[in-house]
């Protein structure tokens, strides 16, 4: 169970790095004047897409709890 655990941890660790970091190491290794560039774009916009969701997400479970207290 403990050994489960810690690799849940760390999967939620690993995955919180990269949807922090990628966006950044992306825009930096890709300029914005080609086709690849493009597409680093699409990459970024899609991750904040999914920042903004988690955001909406958590604001919808803090009001569910609120409302149960």
């Amino acid at each position: 169970m403990i050994k489960r655990l810690f690799w849940v941890c760390a999967g939620v660790a690993i995955a919180a790095l990269v949807l922090s970091k990628a966006p950044k190491t992306l825009g930096r290794l890709v300029g914005s004047r080609s086709a690849a560039g493009s597409a680093v774009d699409r990459v970024l916009d899609f991750f904040d897409d999914v920042k903004d969701a988690m955001a909406a997400r958590e604001a919808e479970l803090h009001e569910a709890l609120d409302e149960v207290d």
